[in-house]
């Protein structure tokens, strides 16, 4: 994963993009997201500059083994876009 530096940012925003199988179930925090397809985009609350913010990242889906699971702690701060593959 890394920072993008093509995709605009909202004003006082993050962005956060997550690339995965289309049909995996993806949570932020504790909280399931409504997206689906292979590249999920989203938009941080306001953010106050200068800090670091931090979200858990969990994927789950099936692959020919069985269910994949995936966890990953994504740093981001005011301005930026983190993808995540």
């Amino acid at each position: 994963w890394g920072i993008a530096q093509d995709i605009p940012v909202p004003p006082g925003k993050a962005v956060i993009v997550v690339k995965l199988p289309a049909d995996a179930v993806l949570r932020i925090g504790d909280a399931p997201t409504q997206q689906t397809g292979p590249v999920r985009t989203f938009n941080t609350p306001e953010l106050v500059p200068g800090y670091l913010y931090s979200y858990v990242i969990e994927a789950t889906w099936k692959d020919g083994a069985g269910d994949k699971h995936v966890r990953r702690t994504v740093e981001f701060s005011q301005g930026k876009t983190v993808v995540l593959d």
